[in-house]
């Protein structure tokens, strides 16, 4: 196994699982896992940190009780993501019913009723 003290640079992931990697991007059209954020290269000094971080998602009642500094860490992060997310449907609806107006102003009403 690796050390929880080993760097991000010093770990040499294989290409068989790098490809693994991109093979689901690519099935998931390139949404990551809600996860990987502990992972990324230079956001954390050690795998141990990352691993902790990672646990503490996965575990938010265990992260409550014992890290709960971690915990409203992540709540934020979790909040901010729903805000984007909410911001992102609400353009895309209103592109959509934009889209629907005007294609119905094109329409005759003698047709629309029907």
């Amino acid at each position: 196994g690796v050390s929880y003290d080993a760097t991000f640079e010093s770990v040499d992931v294989p290409e068989q699982i790098r490809q693994m990697r991109r093979e689901v991007l690519e099935r998931n059209q390139g949404r990551k896992d809600d996860v990987e954020f502990t992972f990324k290269k230079g956001a954390w000094a050690h795998l141990g940190e990352a691993t902790l971080w990672n646990r503490c998602k996965s575990h938010m009642d265990v992260a409550e009780r014992w890290y709960p500094e971690n915990y409203r860490k992540i709540k934020q992060q979790q909040l901010e993501l729903t805000m984007e997310e909410k911001d992102t449907k609400l353009t895309n609806g209103q592109v959509e019913a934009n889209h629907h107006a005007n294609r119905n102003a094109a329409i005759p009403s003698s047709i629309k009723a029907h």
